[in-house]
């Protein structure tokens, strides 16, 4: 019975020192995650261990610990929603831990003296334009990335003149993508949004916008369609409950426009290839917008949800805080008379879009032969010449073809510019020397 006791005492001793060594064999990291563009600690991080199960989440004060860590060297990551805008999806470090003992590490996102070094060609100093646009852009029909691409960055700054006067100026900012399809927008504005555009050869993408923030850098990807080849795009309008929203209005900027079914669908065709702007919006609803990727001769699928919004209203127009400061800026103008304008009791009285603009002199069309419901507006250039003059939505560079999917009872107001001396800042083109013609519609936000 003695020996019997011994043995098992024995098989006992073995088996707790067989696991002493294993729980000997963990340790800890601690550490801490900042964001160096931010300058301040990074809240809400998410940190864990490759090939460690479990993870920590950084307090306040960025700090993290991860208990459990087996003995031995290990990559140690960091991820937050609010580095992915940047293109910094993931931070990582190294940590040796020993068992029984805490490592201690470090976590950074970069500072922007680092990325102004890897793309930018001049000092970063200071400047009231500091951020940077980096991404890449590839063929929208073969999908391979584009060297010798081109981008151009623009955007409005305001300049102080005075004591209380305030300047607008047009800037902007333009890269060439480098071997590999790679490309750094370096000095734009960081406070405003900025329009961000791809070309290649004689194709381009639309114009995207993008709000650098405070972190003075965002990543932009773009693709360019080839060939004047031609795209299309499906989707779903619901609001917030998944209930279908119809007559929302569906835009692809610089391509066509329409209005979603009583399903919520809508379907838009011959788009352009490439990267372009969508944009939905509807009455008594946030606007949705998004960049989107059109493939040629394929269609794109897009869902949408539309939240609810709390609306202004007086008994003749139905618009946000936004589209009452603009339509007032356009009454300014009317009473400027620098151009001729149209208001909504004005447009009520025709029956039809071609009909509101011929009110307009100085506004020509193209012959009936060629297109009977033709809206392109022909103003006077030169001895005797005609241009096409762009045409404004909403304060939006768009095009004819979206003109022609809207109804007078859509209308609340309409300026035409016949020359381009008389066209006020905002809607003036660097690429263009013609006059223009701006329509404003209930759907403003």
């Amino acid at each position: 019975m003695l020996r019997v006791r011994v043995s098992l005492l024995l098989l006992i001793a073995t088996v707790v020192g067989a696991r002493a060594p294993a729980a000997q064999g963990l340790g800890s990291i601690h550490g801490v995650v900042y964001d160096s563009l931010l300058h301040e600690p990074l809240r809400g991080a998410i940190v864990w261990v490759g090939g460690v199960q479990g993870h920590a989440v950084t307090d306040a004060a960025g700090r993290f610990r991860l208990d459990g860590v087996p003995a031995g060297r290990h990559v140690v990551a960091a991820t937050h929603p609010g580095l992915e805008p940047a293109g910094l999806f993931t931070l990582t470090a190294a940590a040796t831990v020993a068992a029984g003992d805490t490592a201690t590490v470090g976590l950074a996102v970069p500072p922007l003296a680092i990325f102004w070094l890897r793309g930018c060609h001049d000092t970063l100093g200071v400047r009231a334009d500091s951020g940077i646009v980096v991404g890449a852009v590839g063929g929208a029909t073969s999908g391979s990335r584009l060297a010798g691409a081109g981008l151009l960055a623009s955007w409005r700054g305001l300049i102080q003149s005075g004591t209380s006067d305030v300047l607008v100026q047009e800037r902007e900012a333009r890269a060439t993508t480098d071997s590999l399809g790679a490309y750094y927008l370096c000095g734009v504005s960081t406070n405003v949004v900025v329009r961000v555009r791809g070309y290649a050869r004689a194709d381009s993408t639309g114009a995207i916008d993008v709000h650098v923030g405070p972190r003075g850098v965002a990543r932009l990807d773009l693709q360019i369609g080839a060939g004047g080849r031609t795209a299309a795009l499906c989707g779903v309008a619901r609001d917030t409950a998944g209930q279908p929203v119809p007559g929302a209005r569906v835009i692809v900027h610089e391509g066509a426009s329409g209005l979603t079914k009583d399903d919520g669908t809508f379907l838009l065709s011959g788009l352009p290839a490439g990267t372009q702007w969508f944009s939905m919006h509807a009455i008594g609803r946030e606007r949705f917008e998004q960049a989107v990727v059109l493939r040629a001769g394929d269609t794109t699928a897009l869902d949408a949800a539309l939240r609810p919004v709390a609306l202004t209203l007086d008994p003749v127009r139905v618009l946000g805080t936004r589209g009452a400061r603009i339509l007032a800026q356009f009454e300014r103008r009317r009473l400027a008379g620098s151009g001729y304008s149209r208001t909504e009791d004005d447009i009520k009285k025709m029956g039809s879009m071609r009909g509101v603009l011929s009110t307009i002199p100085s506004v020509r069309f193209p012959p009936r032969a060629r297109a009977v419901f033709d809206l392109t507006v022909l103003l006077p250039q030169g001895a005797g010449g005609l241009c096409v003059a762009p045409v404004f939505i909403d304060g939006e560079l768009a095009s004819y073809e979206q003109l022609r999917t809207y109804r007078t009872t859509d209308l609340v107001g309409l300026e035409v510019y016949p020359r381009s001396s008389t066209v006020p800042q905002e809607f003036q083109s660097a690429v263009s020397t013609c006059g223009v013609v701006v329509v404003w519609t209930k759907f403003l936000r």
